[in-house]
């Protein structure tokens, strides 16, 4: 993932934006959000739900879920909510499973692809980079969160 990271780190994105790579391998919503996301609250996991909540790297490393983070923004021009998982990662990561377990349908090309919300047919695009398929968010301030019709979010 280090090596990945270095190589989306060289596409354009603009000081509210940031890139997160749709990750096929990934289970769940990964990002650190004290470097990518500061000023967005963080709701830390006890000692105790820290423990249960760990992933495992493609290389054998252990990661901890240490809590949740909410962030609203833009895709496309259209309005998004992600809940992640605050873990030290290098790169934000966007999970296909839980995309698909929260009413998403995710479509994968050689030159990238589409993330379809199932309730409301709205579609995002993502794009192929050096090997990497990526999304390209443009992020809400955390004071900015009211009234947004979630892409990413589960029903109910």
């Amino acid at each position: 993932m280090a090596k990945a990271f270095k190589k989306i780190s060289h596409v354009d994105v603009d000081e509210d934006e940031m890139l997160a790579i749709v990750d096929s391998g990934s289970f769940i919503h990964a990002i650190d959000d004290e470097n990518h996301l500061p000023g967005h609250p963080i709701e830390w996991f006890s000692d105790e739900e820290s423990r249960k909540g760990a992933a495992e790297t493609a290389c054998g490393g252990i990661l901890r879920r240490l809590g949740l983070v909410r962030c609203r923004g833009t895709v496309d021009g259209n309005n998004v909510e992600i809940q992640w998982n605050h873990m030290r990662v290098k790169c934000t990561i966007l999970s296909v499973l839980r995309l698909t377990k929260e009413g998403n349908e995710v479509i994968i090309r050689d030159d990238g692809g589409e993330i379809a919300n199932k309730a409301s047919s709205k579609k995002i695009q993502f794009f192929q980079h050096n090997g990497v398929y990526d999304l390209k968010i443009k992020i809400s301030k955390p004071e900015d969160t009211d009234n947004v019709s979630p892409l990413f979010h589960r029903r109910g």
